[in-house]
């Protein structure tokens, strides 16, 4: 049985009451931070904050201490750095795009089984991060050419000037509102090619298990066939992300600042009470700092699983209800029962 066709506004109730009926119905608490801990992944959310550890850095270096620090291996340990932290993206941009096929998986057939989620989409996971990269190196090759026609521009209005000499302002305002407008248009790119793949796109790889390809070729007759529908459900999809983020933010940075601050305090009085060059108390005083910067990182993981996780399901959900009264395979996602994918996955929907 498929879903009612919907509108984008339509959704946004029924988004509502599929996350109360995945994360708080019959509350258990190891289902719900499953998902949460899923989506929270799957969706990138990050809550961090700068936690202060007084080090001995100037500000400044001279030019005879620069000369002595590019002659030394910190350039070198720079490019390494640079190397690592590319060989450390790699996996982890893999692990999201995972953890969204298994958010997918598990609020589509209602389960919160993650290894039976995980199992099924290996080669998926591959052609879309595949395809997600290639997408990106066009988007940076944007930037790129805009930075460069912004410079080439930003060099010819330093020639231009008026009757008197002077740089001429209205030729800088034009070029800052053209820099903004080009900003603006790469920005909502970004934004709709994440939710054409995120939204769309994975269904299909994910039910039909088609190469990135076919899907996109499937998910584009839908669209093709609705154009001002879908104009209107990005347009609100990315409208709803702005305003809901902006309030965790807001939500986020209310509570994390008071925990912070109450952590400073603390680690104030424990630096004044271990403020001694000798014995053990400068190993203690590492061990103080280390131990309340890991409380720090473990408070901003608990708000985003707490107040993100939950945000990210309803949007997950959202997205599913507005596009299953459009791909039929996805099923009455209220309904106990599912349509089995082409590729049996060996689970079934769960009440």
């Amino acid at each position: 049985m498929s879903m009612k066709r919907v509108s984008s506004s339509e959704a946004i109730w029924p988004a509502v009451l599929k996350t109360r009926q995945d994360l708080f119905k019959g509350f258990v608490w190891s289902k719900f931070l499953k998902l949460c801990c899923v989506a929270t992944m799957a969706e990138g959310i990050l809550v961090c904050y700068r936690y202060l550890v007084q080090n001995d850095l100037v500000d400044e270096l001279s030019s005879t201490d620069l000369h002595a620090l590019l002659n030394s291996a910190y350039p070198a340990m720079v490019v390494w750095a640079i190397l690592s932290g590319i060989a450390l993206f790699c996996p982890f941009y893999y692990l999201i795009i995972r953890f969204r096929f298994v958010l997918f998986h598990c609020l589509v057939f209602r389960i919160d089984n993650i290894d039976a989620a995980w199992k099924p989409y290996g080669r998926e996971t591959i052609l879309m991060g595949s395809a997600s990269v290639l997408t990106w190196f066009v988007v940076f090759a944007c930037l790129v050419l805009q930075g460069l026609v912004l410079a080439a521009g930003g060099l010819s209005v330093l020639k231009l000037k008026s009757d008197d000499g002077k740089l001429d302002p209205g030729v800088f305002l034009f070029m800052y509102l053209f820099s903004l407008l080009v900003a603006f248009a790469l920005l909502t790119g970004i934004a709709v090619m994440k939710i054409v793949l995120h939204d769309f796109v994975l269904p299909h790889m994910a039910l039909e298990h088609l190469s990135f390809s076919g899907a996109w070729a499937a998910c584009r007759k839908i669209i093709v066939a609705e154009k001002e529908t879908f104009f209107w459900y990005l347009v609100l999809r990315i409208s709803l992300a702005l305003i809901l983020w902006t309030l965790l933010t807001a939500i986020a940075t209310v509570l994390g600042y008071l925990l912070i601050w109450f952590l400073n305090a603390e680690s104030a009085g424990f630096d004044f009470l271990l403020d001694a060059d000798r014995g053990v108390f400068p190993l203690l005083k590492l061990i103080s700092d280390i131990v309340f910067v890991l409380v720090g990182l473990g408070m901003g993981y608990f708000l985003a699983l707490f107040f993100g996780g939950p945000l990210a399901v309803w949007t997950r959900n959202f997205s599913l209800l507005f596009y299953a009264g459009r791909y039929r395979l996805l099923g009455d996602l209220f309904s106990a029962a599912s349509v089995v994918p082409k590729a049996e996955v060996g689970t079934s929907k769960a009440g």
